[in-house]
């Protein structure tokens, strides 16, 4: 008795400290009633440590300085703002992290050709950012982990309980396969006594499992940046030409200038290019056969300051196409594109922004929604002439249906006119091939731009051929491209053109006069024509042995496509830039001005095409005023490269993930600080087995002990209490609020009172049974110190639950009056 009366056995029980250093009696303790001594506040470098999940580093530190290895008396709850912004530390490098990643995609960052850092090492590099985006992953995860074991804790100790299922939440929100649990679905079907708090509880668990499951591969999403063309500037220009003159609906002898008549390498007529039509493609049947399993898909033609891919197909070949189809870009598109190209390297060099000197490959385009190109159709039906008519009709293929062709067995039907015969006479006076041109009537050929006929006489006793040809052009739209690694090259093609061919509605057809027609086939050098020249080079036509391929349908349609198509991308040919290139203020013949405008600022923000092209050229005030010849064309510059951009629903989405993330993990870490409470135990599983372990046996669990099969363990509410002896307890079954189990500390002027609870009036009578006997057999007289202040604050309150405690209070008092 001796020695209770020499230890500190007035001091009030230390159940919750605050950070004036005032102590407020609480039902929340693991301190043993046999030892009273003062429990000193934590270092720093412990709650450090417990709130970073590091305490094996505190634990070695003591095993170091041999502070033992017996577990001391603890406070479970803490009113500290500094233990709270321990606490919420946790939160601080995978927040900064992901603010910072998210800020670099959403303003935007071009890197370069390649990673920085060592030069030829991407992969590795790109491997690093992986594993930080993993170790990223697990931080978030903690942090998640935290922000729902927090819930979980303030509602066990100082709130009206969780659902069992709800417990280990905190460990379990990492797996999807939470969402299909008995635990999660137990704690969403609980006898909640508050919606507001089941709500609560429901929008935590599905927030947290949602953000820790995609929260690890929204940030190898927007950690990794993705090698991609971004945009690197642009500017408007403008061309002399108006779009119906550079793509002309009917083309008739007005296009036709009077020196096209004779090749005379004449850039601005039709049949220029004739002659690379005839080394890199004609040449290619002669070589390899009609019956090649393998033909060119493209050939090289040369323009004034471009070389532009011309596109065509065979319909033969191990890859032939249904069609024979042809297309290539708009010459004076192309030359333009090429000339602009230019500007913009020199731009580049001398502006230094956007470290756009570093790069793999640029790429400049011209608006495909404005910029049109030729495409060509030809189909062809072969007529062997044997002299024995003098005349056959005129059978030419109707190609103006897709259904057409598909019920006749891949072939277009052909179509006759009985009322105009073709007369062959014309054939004995050949001595070369002839391609004459003719218009065909709608009404009985259907849809076309005009009618071919390739004549080739007769060699030896072969008979001579007629191929009648029905030639189907359009203007498709395509978005012209050239590279910088081919600066000269420039190519495009329309949609789709491959499987579809002409067949689209939206495509305007072209309406082609036998004059304009007939520029195609100049005579070369008095002896022969173009036409004459590609069939001989492709082998149609052999002149010094006379024979004759019979079976060279598929060829011609390709040579005819690639003509037809060739002089429809060179209309309006001498059309030119316009305009003059800005210059400083002080008009000094510097890049300053027109390379600003190439290259504005804030490019990796801008998605849409228009938005940040600026305006290289000044239109000259003569040519501003007669705009009814002059149009404006965009011309847009992509760099190829490593680049941080929101560009992609992907990464927007993964983006808005790792933000709400940002939002909940600010959010627990200001209402930590807020309420100064901080709980430095329950989040690990082995000290809520530990609690559990030293937790009276309930009839809630019965027959649980090899496991659970159903919902209703998981829906019992579970709270902490203390016993006699200041014992902590889980306990399950329901509280009303104001029963004992509600607590919590209330922060007011005098920095933290809190409510007194029944369970420490069983312990307050316990202590006066012991004081009595104590004052009973002590000889010398007894004075006893007590503190009012918490009886009159729970006096106060008007709440119908602070009025069931203070009935419990008259209870105790009436009790306590007979000692």
């Amino acid at each position: 008795m001796a020695d209770d009366r020499n230890r500190s056995s007035f001091e009030p029980l230390v159940l919750v400290r605050t950070s004036q250093g005032k102590q407020c009696s609480q039902r929340i303790s693991n301190v043993d009633y046999e030892d009273h001594a003062q429990h000193p506040t934590p270092s720093r470098f412990r709650r450090l440590c417990r709130a970073l999940g590091l305490q094996l580093l505190y634990t070695l530190w003591c095993m170091i300085r041999r502070k033992g290895s017996r577990e001391e008396p603890k406070i479970a709850i803490r009113k500290d703002w500094r233990t709270a912004a321990a606490a919420a530390s946790i939160h601080f490098l995978p927040v900064s992290a992901a603010v910072i990643i998210c800020g670099i995609n959403l303003h935007g960052y071009y890197i370069g050709g390649e990673l920085t850092g060592t030069s030829g090492q991407d992969d590795m590099k790109l491997g690093s950012l992986q594993f930080a985006a993993k170790l990223h992953e697990l931080t978030m995860q903690a942090s998640l982990a935290a922000v729902v074991f927090g819930y979980v804790r303030d509602q066990l100790a100082l709130g009206e309980g969780i659902p069992f299922g709800a417990v280990f939440a905190g460990l379990q929100i990492k797996e999807v396969s939470f969402f299909w649990s008995r635990e999660f679905w137990g704690a969403m079907l609980s006898s909640y006594p508050d919606l507001r708090r089941r709500l609560e509880l429901l929008f935590l668990l599905v927030i947290g499992t949602l953000l820790g499951v995609s929260v690890g591969p929204s940030s190898a999403i927007v950690l990794k940046p993705r090698m991609d063309d971004w945009p690197a500037g642009g500017t408007r220009f403008y061309l002399n030409a108006t779009s119906p003159q550079l793509f002309p609906p009917q083309l008739n002898s007005s296009h036709v200038p009077s020196s096209c008549v004779q090749d005379e390498a004449d850039d601005s007529c039709s049949y220029r290019g004739w002659r690379d039509i005839q080394s890199k493609c004609a040449e290619h049947w002669t070589r390899y056969g009609m019956a090649s399993k393998s033909h060119p898909e493209f050939i090289s033609l040369s323009s004034k300051n471009a070389v532009r891919e011309l596109y065509f197909t065979a319909r033969t070949g191990l890859f032939g196409n249904p069609f024979s189809l042809a297309t290539t870009q708009h010459a004076v598109l192309a030359n333009a594109l090429v000339d602009i190209s230019r500007l913009w390297a020199v731009a580049a060099e001398n502006v230094g922004r956007e470290r756009f000197t570093s790069r793999r490959d640029v790429s400049f385009t011209i608006d495909g929604l404005r910029a049109q190109q030729p495409i060509t159709h030809v189909s062809c039906a072969q007529t062997q002439v044997n002299y024995t008519n003098s005349s056959v009709p005129y059978d030419f293929r109707k190609i103006d249906s897709l259904e057409a062709y598909e019920n006749n067995r891949k072939e277009f039907p052909i179509a006759r006119d009985n009322l105009t015969v073709l007369d062959l006479n014309y054939l004995e006076t050949l001595d070369e091939p002839r391609l004459n041109w003719m218009q065909l009537p709608e009404p009985i050929f259907g849809g076309n731009s005009i009618g071919a006929i390739a004549s080739f006489p007769r060699a030896g006793r072969k008979p001579a051929l007629v191929y009648m040809c029905t030639v189907d052009a359009r203007w498709a739209p395509a978005t012209i491209k050239s590279r910088r690694s081919r600066l000269k090259v420039v190519t495009g093609e329309p949609e789709g053109w491959l499987t579809s061919g002409v067949f689209n509605p939206s495509w305007p057809r072209i309406s082609i006069s036998t004059e304009w027609a007939a520029g195609l086939s100049p005579r070369v050098d008095n002896s022969s024509s173009a036409f004459a020249r590609i069939a001989t080079s492709a082998g149609l036509w052999k002149l010094s042995r006379r024979t004759l391929q019979p079976k060279a349908t598929p060829a011609v349609e390709s040579l005819l496509a690639v003509i037809v198509t060739n002089g429809l991308a060179r209309t309006y040919y001498n059309t030119t830039l316009l305009g003059e290139l800005k210059l400083d203020p002080t008009g000094k013949p510097t890049c300053q001005e027109w390379c600003e405008q190439l290259i504005p600022r804030g490019l990796m923000t801008v998605e849409k095409f228009n938005q940040r092209l600026g305006q290289a050229f000044r239109l000259p005030a003569t040519s501003a005023s007669s705009t009814g010849s002059v149009e404006t064309w965009n011309m847009q510059v992509n760099i190829d490269g490593y680049a941080y951009s929101t560009r992609g629903q992907t990464m927007k989405v993964a983006v808005g993930i790792l933000l709400a993330y940002v939002l909940v993990a600010v959010a627990h870490a200001a209402w930590s600080l807020k309420t100064g409470i901080s709980l430095g135990c329950w989040d690990t599983a082995s000290e809520i087995t530990a609690l559990a372990m030293n937790s009276a046996r309930t009839d809630m669990l019965r027959n649980t002990c090899s496991g659970i099969e159903t919902f209703e363990p998981f829906k019992q509410t579970v709270r902490v209490v203390m016993r006699r002896g200041r014992h902590l307890e889980m306990m399950f079954g329901p509280v009303a609020r104001g029963a004992s189990g509600e607590q919590a500390a209330d922060d007011d002027h005098s920095g933290g009172v809190c409510k007194i609870l029944e369970n420490e009036f069983y312990d307050l009578i316990w202590v006066v049974k012991k004081l009595s006997d104590i004052m009973q057999t002590a000889d010398a007289p007894t004075i006893v110190y007590t503190e009012h202040v918490t009886t009159v604050k729970p006096s106060r309150r008007t709440s119908l639950a602070t009025a069931r405690v203070s009935l419990r209070l008259t209870w105790a008092a009436e009790y306590l009056q007979q000692f």
